[in-house]
């Protein structure tokens, strides 16, 4: 029994039931691969009052939800592997020592990103929150549209999510620029440029999808002076980090009308406060964080992601989705 592998499954107490990491999950994902569930030992939890008493024997370790992990090295002591359920990492790399192996779930979200880059290319581009703020103000006022085909789309990330939405762009006919750390070329982008051509790029955009991990280096990348480069018919998609841009000054440019409109579905603090002015801001759309989650079966892929892994971490192969955690991605 000592010689099995303890992998334990933490399920954030107040995660939504597209988020539960099941035993029946799990084991649906482990058939595809043989042999791997004869080498483990499984534990499962969602008390977060009991989560230290699985913490202190795991080996390995996949959460989903809000699972607080301060003191991680501490409160388990073994642990090798952390695996996220999600495909951000910035809140758990403070947490995570050096020499553990952290892995998230970039990929599952391809399909969601695709379709969601898609109809918000399409609001942005006949100017969907230019009406939804006139609705609410009853105020019958036309604003007319071109073809989408033949525009610009700037996308800052080419990872999973910023690929998918360049697959979108494409096609709708969208010239596409891609932003990078490594400036690799990658499908459907038609340039791909470094980072600190970014100013360079808002100043062609009609569009700029924000997909970029939140790092030391892309924190504040989109900040006044950045902005202040995009045409005044240009608009914006954040589903990347809030802290990746400067909303108070993205605000003024909405009210003095030097953007168009904007979308964002990511905040510095969620939920967004009943107080907070960006619910009144003209053309900008709020969405609650929740376009990326998909609630049939979430959860299934990030398991399965995850077991595919674990296949390879038991025959000593490379990880698929391992985090540098000097990058942050």
């Amino acid at each position: 029994m000592s010689d099995l592998l303890a992998v334990h499954f933490e399920t954030g107490s107040t995660s939504r039931e597209s988020k539960m990491l099941t035993p029946a999950l799990v084991e649906a994902a482990l058939q595809r691969h043989p042999g791997v569930i004869d080498r483990i030992r499984m534990t499962f939890n969602s008390d977060q009052q009991r989560t230290d008493n699985f913490l202190r024997d795991a080996d390995v370790l996949m959460i989903a939800g809000p699972v607080p992990l301060q003191g991680l090295a501490s409160r388990a002591p073994k642990l090798k592997w952390l695996q996220l359920s999600s495909a951000g990492v910035d809140n758990a790399l403070a947490h995570v020592p050096n020499g553990m192996i952290l892995t998230n779930a970039r990929g599952v979200h391809a399909q969601r990103m695709h379709e969601i880059a898609m109809m918000a290319l399409l609001m942005m581009n006949n100017h969907m929150a230019f009406f939804f703020h006139n609705q609410t103000k009853r105020v019958w006022a036309q604003q007319l549209s071109d073809p989408i085909e033949g525009k610009t789309a700037v996308i800052l990330g080419l990872g999973g999510l910023g690929g998918a939405a360049a697959r979108a762009a494409k096609q709708l006919g969208l010239n596409t620029i891609g932003l990078s750390r490594t400036a690799a070329p990658r499908d459907s982008v038609d340039e791909v440029h470094n980072m600190d051509r970014l100013r360079e790029c808002l100043k062609r955009a009609d569009f700029v999808i924000v997909a970029l991990p939140l790092t030391e280096q892309t924190r504040n990348c989109i900040d006044a002076e950045a902005l202040d480069c995009l045409p005044t018919h240009a608009q914006i998609l954040n589903i990347g980090r809030a802290q990746l841009m400067d909303y108070e000054h993205l605000v003024k440019k909405l009210e003095a009308g030097e953007l168009a409109g904007a979308i964002l579905d990511v905040f510095e603090q969620e939920p967004l406060p009943a107080n907070s002015p960006l619910w009144e801001v003209p053309n900008l759309i709020v969405t609650p964080h929740c376009w990326l989650d998909r609630p049939a079966d979430y959860a299934k892929l990030a398991v399965e992601a995850f077991v595919e892994d674990l296949d390879n971490f038991l025959a000593d192969r490379p990880l698929l989705r391992r985090v540098d955690l000097q990058l942050g991605y």
